[in-house]
């Protein structure tokens, strides 16, 4: 049987001790809306609340449908109209950006709850003015600490099943199968700075601002893709222009694959991530960030005059 979370104060906790943190126990996020609205407000200057950050499970230890329905059910709960019009971007933990089932084979991955959070969260994101982010790493060491206990933890989970093999002959426990295995362990905390670090740096459009466009919509809503290849071959009567106004090294325009362009901004609508794990497996550590990289392609692309400075 499992109990209600008892309430709980910042030293039992194991908060850090910082006059900033304050910590509110005892709120339950499958309640009805207005309900959870109203114990909100009850906090001072929650409406000034900027980034959030959400970790929630339900239903466990029910069927798969049960906690895919149940879970989805939380995500209303905690999104804008909730929290407050300060609300900025929402961070669910524990998340992973990954393409649905690549990682998890079947029959694993046809049920993961998470997935349907995902989309619950596309819906109520669409045409509003806060966003979110997933951040869903793989195995996290002290998954969810919490001091009272947490049924979910394989630091508990192991802890306690070590200290038990003192007394026998120590073995692992699992097949071969999954002594072979290989995934990504997580640190708890690292993974919280993380987040905070996410909410402190948002991603921008690092192309647009390279080249001082204000803003960027998204795709066409409805469908209606804006091929590169057919807009600039369907100006070629302008390329001189532009050449001389830019003073881009001539033939430039003409020796770009358009066609090329087009299949990574249009026509790749799958997930293609390379693992350079064997890379770096060899002893080579060079690492350059993804937007360091497009900008330095940038600069020497200027510096050579096959793009306008």
């Amino acid at each position: 049987m499992v109990q209600p979370n008892p309430p709980y104060v910042a030293t039992g906790a194991l908060a850090v001790d910082n006059h900033r943190v304050e910590l509110y126990s005892g709120f339950d996020s499958s309640l009805p809306i207005d309900e959870i609205v109203t114990k909100l407000k009850a906090i001072d200057n929650v409406g000034d609340v900027g980034p959030v950050y959400s970790t929630a499970y339900t239903a466990h230890g029910k069927s798969q449908e049960e906690v895919i329905k149940a879970n989805a059910a939380l995500v209303p709960n905690y999104s804008y109209p909730v929290i407050g019009e300060s609300v900025s971007q929402i961070f669910l933990l524990p998340y992973r950006r990954a393409e649905r089932n690549l990682l998890r084979p079947s029959p694993w991955g046809d049920k993961i709850f998470y997935y349907t959070q995902v989309d619950e969260n596309k819906r109520l994101a669409r045409d509003k003015k806060w966003g979110w982010c997933e951040l869903r790493p793989d195995a996290v060491i002290c998954i969810g600490f919490m001091p009272q206990n947490n049924a979910v933890s394989i630091v508990q989970g192991l802890g306690l099943y070590t200290f038990q093999l003192l007394q026998v002959a120590a073995r692992f426990p699992g097949n071969e199968g999954a002594w072979n295995s290989k995934r990504t362990d997580t640190s708890s905390t690292v993974l919280a700075r993380f987040h905070i670090y996410a909410a402190m740096h948002p991603e921008k459009p690092i192309i647009c601002e390279y080249f001082g466009v204000e803003t960027l919509d998204g795709p066409h809503p409805a469908g209606k893709a804006q091929s590169i290849g057919a807009f600039m071959e369907g100006n070629t009567d302008k390329w001189a222009q532009w050449v001389r106004e830019t003073r881009v090294r001539p033939g430039t325009l003409e020796g770009t694959s358009w066609l090329f362009v087009n299949y990574l901004t249009q026509e790749w609508t799958f997930d293609h991530p390379f693992d350079l794990s064997e890379t770096y497996a060899t002893g080579f550590a060079d690492v350059l960030d993804t937007p360091t990289q497009w900008l330095l392609g940038f600069d020497r692309m200027k510096a050579a005059n096959l793009i306008p400075k």
